[in-house]
């Protein structure tokens, strides 16, 4: 008995060792207030075409589920979109949004973009002095510096009409890829300002990488930047790489200005957006 005993025990063993083990973990999209339909929607479709599916699930996330945070131990990332920040924060209150602190704080990721962008920094001014200023400071302080927009004028809530193709910049030394300028969709974004406040793409810091600048904006302002947070890591973009332009509404006048340009752009779009994602451990398509 003995003898079978410890067979047996060895038998469970091995099949435990060698047992199928499921690669797969999350990447959580916000789905809340502050978060916008399209932004949502172009967010959720481009991460599905670009992520390995046998290693990543993408899967929204409600406000709620963030605060009772039983999600961050099955986290690749969590993102968030275009939309409006003020929402994110009354949605999260403090607790939610210390969980995302705290996830990336022990090796997490974070993804945001426009608005997402703007929450991730430790200090807001959009639209200073104007009739849709939101100013003040913010938590996740993932950035340590202020976000500032939109970088273009014009800029509506639920409008296309200051939105625009927005010349960007690769920078080939901290991208990974070769130096390029492409056009990218652009709506409200903002750029990245260090403290103490410095424009010039060439700054140096020793827990931000900047990936992209502004192009056409004079000092060429950063425009997507990846910074270190504890063990975790955080990609922080202006302009909406995840936007297909194939989705956009051509009938509206403003986008049929400048949609065929991003159209013309878009394989190199996604080669960006892919590049990206590996800059916070997401494993992409071949």
């Amino acid at each position: 008995m003995l003898m079978l005993k410890t067979i047996l025990t060895s038998l469970g063993d091995f099949l435990y060792l060698h047992a199928p083990m499921s690669r797969q973990k999350t990447i959580f999209v916000y789905n809340g207030e502050g978060s916008l339909k399209n932004s949502l929607q172009m967010l959720l479709r481009g991460l599905q075409s670009t992520v390995d599916s046998s290693v990543h699930n993408v899967l929204t996330i409600t406000p709620e589920d963030i605060i009772k945070g039983s999600w961050a131990k099955d986290a690749a990332a969590i993102c968030f979109g275009g939309g409006y920040d003020l929402g994110f924060i009354r949605a999260l209150g403090p607790v939610g949004i210390r969980n995302i602190r705290d996830y990336v704080y022990r090796g997490g990721s974070y993804l945001g973009i426009c608005a997402g962008a703007y929450f991730g920094c430790e200090h807001i001014y959009f639209d200073e002095g104007g009739k849709l200023e939101v100013c003040g400071e913010r938590d996740l302080k993932f950035f340590p510096g202020f976000c500032r927009g939109p970088v273009y004028p014009g800029f509506q809530y639920n409008s296309e009409v200051g939105a625009k193709a927005a010349p960007i910049k690769v920078l080939p030394e901290n991208c990974l890829y070769p130096e390029l300028k492409i056009p990218i969709y652009f709506n409200g974004g903002g750029f990245f300002d260090f403290l103490p406040p410095d424009k010039v793409c060439s700054n140096p810091s020793a827990q931000a990488k900047i990936l992209a600048c502004y192009d056409d904006v004079e000092d060429q302002p950063i425009a997507i930047i990846k910074t270190k947070f504890g063990l975790g890591q955080t990609l922080l973009t202006g302009v909406h790489v995840e936007f297909d332009p194939h989705m956009l509404d051509e009938s509206d006048f403003t986008l049929s200005t400048f949609v065929e340009e991003l159209k013309n752009h878009n394989d190199k779009r996604i080669q960006l957006f892919k590049k990206l994602l590996q800059h916070i451990n997401l494993v992409t398509k071949s």
